[in-house]
């Protein structure tokens, strides 16, 4: 039976680190089964600009930059990402990039986030966030609703990715099961593209 993953952060003056279990269910999803605690920190490099539009829609345009790993778990990693120009209120915005397999690796390629098991956060092997205002008492969560994510090597061990025209849509993911449902009249932002590369964080014992 799967446990949740605490791949939700909380904004600190010395940057990022995981949520425990009781401070901020409704941005979780289900890990592997098992517990545990660990700590890790992680570096990399990234850059993605550019101009698109979003199925007609009014989206906000962001770039993402400077990925880190901030989790790995059994079957399980999360990177975060900076986010310009900043939206919403004065809090911070940040994307969160997670990947989660039952066995195995995630297999390299390009995969269609908007497709299959990719759109739902509760299914999603390979799943972008991003959370605006993200240490304020109300935070607005996006997931991906279509574009494309090309995986270079084992993603569980080392970011390595293209985000080509990823639009994301708000919505609310159920505390319970990680469902994620889109908000009617909800909000919109997209990543034309974007490069990221960075180590894993160091795993959990």
């Amino acid at each position: 039976m799967r446990v949740l993953i605490a791949s939700a952060l909380v904004v600190t003056a010395a940057g990022f680190s995981a949520c425990t279990p009781d401070e901020d269910d409704d941005r979780r999803r289900p890990g592997r089964e098992g517990e545990g605690e660990g700590e890790g920190e992680g570096e990399g490099e990234g850059e993605g600009e550019g101009e698109g539009e979003g199925e007609g829609e009014d989206c906000t345009v962001l770039t993402l930059s400077n990925p880190q790993g901030v989790e790995t778990e059994e079957g399980a990693a999360v990177y975060t990402a900076d986010i310009s120009p900043g939206f919403g209120g004065a809090s911070t915005d940040v994307a969160d990039l997670g990947f989660f397999v039952t066995q195995g690796t995630i297999a390299p390629g390009v995969v269609d986030l908007g497709a299959g098991i990719e759109s739902n956060y509760a299914t999603c092997e390979r799943c972008i966030r991003i959370f605006q205002d993200i240490d304020a008492p109300e935070v607005t969560i996006f997931f991906q609703r279509s574009g494309t994510l090309d995986v270079r090597g084992d993603a569980l061990t080392a970011l390595d990715v293209t985000l080509t025209n990823v639009k994301l849509v708000e919505v609310t993911i159920d505390a319970q099961d990680a469902v994620s449902t889109p908000v009617e009249g909800g909000a919109c932002v997209l990543i034309p593209t974007a490069t990221l590369s960075a180590p894993a964080a160091s795993p959990i014992p």
